[in-house]
C-alpha cells in the first residue's frame, strides 16, 4: 500500500482518510494553509501524483443547507470562489482517473450541482450518539451501512457547542465510517 497515494482534497484534519494511513497508504491531506487547490499549482501536482483514490470533502458553507440562515451574508464572489473550488476538485478527479473517487457534503445545495447522491449516511448508523447526514457522490464500492435502529440520546453533540473549534469538530468525518470507507476501498 507504501506505493498507492491517496488524495484528501480539502481534508481539515485528516480525519477520513486516517485509516489508509494507519494501513501504510501515501495519503496527501491537501489542505490550507500548506496546500491550496485554488491554485493551478497545486491542482497540477494533485494530477501529476496519479493518486489510486480521491477522497473530497469541499467545503460546505455555501452548498450545505445548515448554513441556509447565513445565505443573506452571501456574497456573489462566496458563491463564486466554492465553485471553482469544486470546480477543480473535479478536475483533479477527472484527470488522473483513480481506482475510486468520493466527495462528501451534508444535504444541501450540492445536490443541485452533483445530482442525487450516491449513498447516504448518519452519524448514529455507525454508533455513534449524534446525528450528522452525510451524502456521498463518486464511483467507490458503498460501505457497510449497519443502519442501527432508534435514534442517538443526543441530538447534535457539536451544534450547541459554543467553542471555537465547533466547525471543525462538526465537520470530521466520523471514525467508524472512515473505517468502513477504507474497508469497502481499499
Amino acid at each position: 500500500n507504501q506505493h498507492k497515494i491517496i488524495l484528501d482534497l480539502c481534508g481539515g484534519t485528516g480525519a477520513w482518510s486516517r485509516p489508509y494511513i494507519e494501513s501504510g497508504y501515501d495519503v496527501r491531506v491537501v489542505t490550507l494553509p500548506d496546500w491550496d487547490v485554488m491554485l493551478e499549482e497545486t491542482v497540477r501536482l494533485c494530477i501529476g501524483l496519479k493518486p489510486h483514490g480521491i477522497l473530497c470533502a469541499t467545503p460546505c458553507e455555501v452548498w450545505g443547507k445548515m448554513g441556509q440562515c447565513r445565505w443573506k451574508e452571501r456574497t456573489a464572489n462566496d458563491v463564486l470562489f466554492h465553485t471553482i473550488l469544486l470546480v477543480h476538485n473535479l478536475r483533479i478527479i477527472y484527470e488522473t482517473q483513480p481506482a475510486w473517487w468520493c466527495i462528501e457534503n451534508p444535504p444541501g445545495k450540492l445536490e443541485q450541482m452533483l445530482g442525487e447522491p450516491r449513498f447516504v449516511f448518519d452519524a448514529y448508523h455507525y454508533g455513534l450518539p449524534y446525528h450528522k447526514k452525510t451524502m456521498l457522490w463518486g464511483r467507490f464500492t458503498l460501505p457497510a451501512n449497519p443502519m442501527q435502529e432508534g435514534h442517538p440520546a443526543i441530538k447534535d453533540y457539536v451544534r450547541g457547542a459554543l467553542t471555537k473549534d465547533r466547525a471543525r469538530m462538526r465537520s470530521q468525518t466520523p471514525a467508524p465510517f472512515a473505517r468502513v470507507f477504507f474497508e469497502a476501498n481499499p
